[in-house]
């Protein structure tokens, strides 16, 4: 069952950064394009 889990959080995880990733190609300015690069550092760290 905590693998399971583990698993889930993992996919969870890459589907926000996936998410975070299309913002950014939608973004147009580059304030809101550092602010989601930080964001996903982050999340990374």
């Amino acid at each position: 069952v905590y693998e399971r889990h583990l698993i889930q959080h993992r996919a969870e995880l890459l589907h926000a950064r996936l998410m975070a990733q299309a913002l950014i190609a939608m973004s147009s300015s580059d304030n809101e394009r550092t602010k989601w690069e930080q964001w996903g550092r982050y999340c990374d760290s």
